[in-house]
């Protein structure tokens, strides 16, 4: 966990493991803005909100019905 969160960029992570423990500290500790336990990663899904974390982040939340709070003024 202390390696990946070396480069700062925070993109995406998974674990495989059998271990419960590893697990926890994997989800406490790594600072990815995506991870998965046991899966893989689909690439971006449209109905969820993110702009990436730490070096790779845009700021932006654009998709899902939060679209709305980027393009509108209530």
């Amino acid at each position: 966990v202390e390696l990946a969160n070396l480069p700062g960029y925070g993109l995406s992570s998974a674990i495989y493991t059998r271990d419960p423990a590893k697990v926890y500290a994997f989800r406490a500790g790594i600072g990815a803005g995506r991870g998965v336990v046991h899966a893989d990663h689909p690439g971006a899904e449209a109905h969820l909100p993110f702009g990436g974390n730490g070096r790779s982040g845009n700021g932006g939340r654009l998709s899902g019905i939060w679209v709305l709070d980027q393009f509108t003024r209530w």
